[in-house]
């Protein structure tokens, strides 16, 4: 089947052999040059169907892929996430939050960029999220960020919850900015698993 697949088909085939490996070496020579060829090509400009990023799966496809990744502006990184929330969009997913440019615009990058990656994340990429919004006064002084942050937190396993470094960091920014009681339930359930806020940094003594 692969062997004889049409150029309309060909980002199906790649989203099936990243599904099925092994099929990979099964297919001819001719074959897995056109397949690789159509990654080698894919940009960020002439990304349209975003099946081709589950290619990622395949260490032959990701440097391309992840090329065109970095390439993606807001617009077309939003599309992609619609597709799948694939682990390699969350970086650039939280670099384009945490750049947002006003309150509205902050909580709405975080339905779109940052919700789609709930229950999904470690406890690193967590702690990422913490520090994008202490990062951005758009994004900690919005009036609708502790709302979505709580139901993604309620959705974190545990063992995926921010390390206590970002909890610190996070509790504190709050604290210096008389911001604590927006974030009350966030703080609550950042405490869930037993960790109690640190003592402040030196520098947040002044």
């Amino acid at each position: 089947m692969l062997d004889t697949i049409a150029p309309p088909n060909r980002v199906r085939a790649i989203a099936f052999v990243a599904a099925f490996p092994d099929f990979w070496p099964l297919i001819e020579d001719t074959t897995r040059t056109t397949l690789q060829t159509t990654v080698d090509n894919t940009t960020a400009a002439t990304l349209t169907d975003f099946r081709v990023l589950s290619g990622l799966a395949l260490a032959n496809f990701r440097g391309p892929l992840e090329a065109a990744i970095a390439g993606l502006d807001r617009d077309r990184l939003v599309q992609a996430l619609s597709a799948a929330p694939l682990v390699e969009l969350w970086p650039k997913a939280v670099e384009e939050y945490g750049a947002s440019r006003s309150w509205r615009g902050s909580e709405e990058n975080f339905r779109l960029l940052i919700s789609p990656f709930a229950g999904t994340l470690t406890a690193e990429q967590s702690g990422e999220l913490l520090d994008a919004i202490i990062g951005n006064s758009q994004n900690w002084d919005a009036g609708d960020t502790s709302t979505p942050l709580f139901a993604f937190l309620r959705n974190t396993p545990a063992v995926a919850f921010p390390h206590v470094d970002a909890r610190n960091r996070f509790y504190h920014h709050l604290r210096r900015h008389h911001r604590g009681q927006n974030y009350a339930d966030v703080l609550t359930a950042l405490q869930s698993d037993g960790w109690a806020p640190g003592p402040a940094p030196v520098e947040d003594d002044d």
